[in-house]
């Protein structure tokens, strides 16, 4: 019996995604007895840590989650010797653990100091997830932490838009269906936008937020990570380190544009949130429109926009390739377009052209549509239910790598230099900046 071990244990992260996750694996028996220890400073038992779960969740999620074998533990992450109860409770576990630090970077030195300092580290694995870093310096910093008690093949980075349905389905797509394959190039494409626009505002998040941005919170990762998918040539072969090669090839060759191709912006009721939570007035954008080229041989030239934003008129995750216009004798052609919808549908459109019925000389636009829901059937995935069942198996496939990480924190640089130069504005709440 293998141990999965939460830092963490009373935070959001933990609440909303962890033991819902852990719940959905065991209704499909993926936990394989799994011991779940859950970890924080509150000075708790075990079934006060149930009582805590029962105020702070929904009740159809608590009442899930009262089935898991679950087990709290209180400890000082600043003293090593209280890891002792640690260590005890996985004396009998026979297989490695895992460890899933749901916590503030700031904390990971104490955690991982006190895992070494009891022998915890030997073959375990373990998990955290973005921030990672604030900058490629901090993230190469917090790289060698981690690195100096677990070796990279035992470390998975959490980044869950990588196990959202389209975006797992990005390589088999390009890969397996050759009318694809052969036109994903700079001869056929004339631009590629990449967005994940939200309704909401920062919300909860803004102690994080404020200090952080969208560039920092949401280009840094998620976007970066799947324009390296849309982009990269066809790894050498099926493994997780030929995946992650390509990937970092591509993220290494992205040129920033020139300042005046992007535009960062602050929803209007931004300012008055940070007041009201005692914060001091600061140009956090809350929106970001990044333009991008990657000067490998297949894409030179082709503009990659990356947007993302709070308070939007519409959430919704898209990656939109736009082709090229291609001269044509008839009236209305327009160019081709391969949608793919990462949220709130995860659906895949390519608009064409065809004969307006009736008329010999004039086209008209349609959609050849995949809709997921309709060939498989309604699926709510839970991707951190995916990804901790990759970590489980060993896979490290789904999970960015360290250089991947500095690799994007350096076009993120390039950004930041240039802020001064490039345009910021207010706009209103569920309205487009109009820059």
């Amino acid at each position: 019996m293998g141990a999965f071990v939460i830092f963490g244990a009373t935070g959001d992260l933990t609440r909303r995604k962890l033991l819902p996750a852990l719940v959905r694996l065991q209704e499909h028996k993926q936990l394989v007895d799994m011991k779940i220890i859950c970890v924080g400073r509150r000075a708790f038992v075990t079934e006060q840590y149930k009582e805590f779960l029962k105020k702070s969740m929904p009740a159809v999620t608590y009442e899930s989650i009262e089935s898991l074998p679950l087990q709290y533990l209180s400890l000082d992450f600043s003293v090593p010797d209280s890891f002792k109860s640690l260590h005890q409770a996985l004396e009998y576990a026979d297989s490695p653990s895992i460890f899933y630090l749901a916590t503030n970077y700031l904390l990971f030195p104490e955690i991982l100091a006190g895992l070494r300092a009891h022998g915890l580290e030997k073959t375990s694995k373990i998990v955290f997830e973005k921030p990672f870093g604030s900058d490629s310096k901090s993230a190469r910093k917090l790289d060698a932490l981690i690195h100096s008690v677990f070796p990279e093949e035992r470390v998975y980075r959490i980044d869950h838009y990588s196990a959202k349905e389209t975006v797992l389905d990005l390589e088999v797509l390009k890969f397996t269906n050759p009318v694809f394959e052969a036109v994903l190039n700079k001869k056929h494409v004339a631009r590629i936008e990449v967005c994940i626009d939200e309704e909401l505002g920062v919300g909860e998040r803004l102690g994080y937020y404020h200090g952080t941005g969208a560039l920092k919170d949401m280009v840094q990762s998620h976007l970066l990570q799947v324009l390296s998918l849309v982009l990269m040539r066809k790894p050498k072969n099926a493994g997780s380190t030929a995946l992650h090669d390509e990937k970092l090839r591509i993220l290494k060759k992205l040129k920033v544009l020139d300042p005046s191709q992007h535009l960062l912006g602050q929803y209007d009721s931004y300012q008055q949130e940070a007041v009201q939570a005692g914060l001091p007035a600061r140009n956090t954008e809350t929106f970001a429109r990044v333009a991008l080229e990657c000067m490998s041989a297949e894409w030179k030239g082709v503009p990659l926009i990356l947007q993302t934003g709070k308070k939007l008129p519409q959430k919704r995750g898209q990656i939109r390739i736009y082709f090229k216009q291609i001269p044509s004798l008839l009236k209305g052609a327009l160019a081709n377009e391969l949608v793919i919808d990462i949220y709130p549908k995860q659906d895949i459109y390519l608009l064409v052209n065809t004969r307006k019925q009736g008329m010999r000389d004039e086209a008209t636009p349609i959609q050849f549509e995949f809709s997921r829901e309709k060939a498989f059937g309604p699926n709510t995935p839970d991707e951190y239910a995916t990804l901790l069942n990759e970590v489980f198996l060993g896979n490290q496939m789904f999970f960015p790598r360290g250089d991947e990480v500095l690799a994007a924190w350096k076009v993120i640089e390039q950004v930041e230099h240039m802020r001064d130069k490039i345009l910021f504005m207010k706009y209103p709440d569920g309205v487009y900046p109009a820059g």
